[in-house]
């Protein structure tokens, strides 16, 4: 999917929005290993009318399958996709999140790539990433990636504040979602390091590319960082 949506340009809101549609229909229904191509391709053409201003027509959806599908198939698929979400196709992404932390944070460009590629490498495994919320990975995307560079005095407190506020100011509830926060950004430390192994490699070789002052290839940190001391 990741290609599909390089390939005509799709804007990255399209594509998390596409998985976030797989991702809910598949914890409703289940479907044979054949269809799971089809599924992603009506995943997308869902995602892309929505968020697009110019969105492909379903007969390049039926060319990306390379004919597998026909412009039946697609559309069928579609209708028990959007049926599945009871067209419930306003959700909120990590992506999304992430945009709207990083333009309150004003990073340098570097850090937001680095950022972005964190948070795309959690669309590669369902396991543990779908026990967090999307505004938990951006945010933890966001903090692994100034750690990464070893950025220092980034201030937070917008996020803290945000928390609190969720939260009722109870500080052992703070406590606790802190520490989800941290075993989430464990499990991002881990994708970043062995990235570049993994068996769907065109993330890393997206964030490899000029585009993305190939952020890929930027070592991991020794350790992941603790979460907890960006909000104290």
């Amino acid at each position: 999917m990741v290609e599909v949506a390089d390939e005509y340009k799709l804007t990255d809101e399209t594509l998390f929005l596409a998985i976030n549609f797989v991702d809910r229909f598949l914890s409703v229904m289940s479907i044979s290993r054949q269809s799971f191509q089809l599924l992603g391709t009506a995943a997308l053409f869902i995602s892309a009318k929505y968020e697009e201003i110019y969105p492909p027509d379903v007969h390049e959806f039926v060319s990306i399958t390379d004919d597998t599908y026909t412009k039946t198939q697609v559309l069928n698929m579609e209708k028990l996709i959007l049926k599945v979400l009871q067209f419930d196709v306003s959700a909120p992404t990590a992506h999304y999140f992430l945009r709207k932390y990083l333009s309150h944070l004003q990073l340098p460009k570097h850090i937001n790539h680095l950022a972005e590629y964190l948070c795309y490498l959690t669309l590669l495994e369902d396991f543990p990433f779908l026990r967090y919320l999307p505004s938990e990975i951006a945010i933890c995307s966001i903090i692994l990636a100034v750690h990464t560079y070893g950025i220092r005095g980034v201030d937070f407190n917008f996020y803290k504040n945000t928390l609190l506020a969720i939260e009722s100011n109870e500080p052992k509830n703070l406590e606790r979602l802190i520490t989800s926060r941290q075993t989430c950004i464990e499990a991002m430390h881990k994708m970043q390091i062995f990235a570049s192994q993994h068996s769907q490699q065109a993330i890393f070789h997206k964030f490899c590319g000029d585009k993305f002052a190939g952020v890929a290839l930027r070592t991991a940190a020794e350790k992941s960082p603790d979460f907890k001391i960006y909000f104290t």
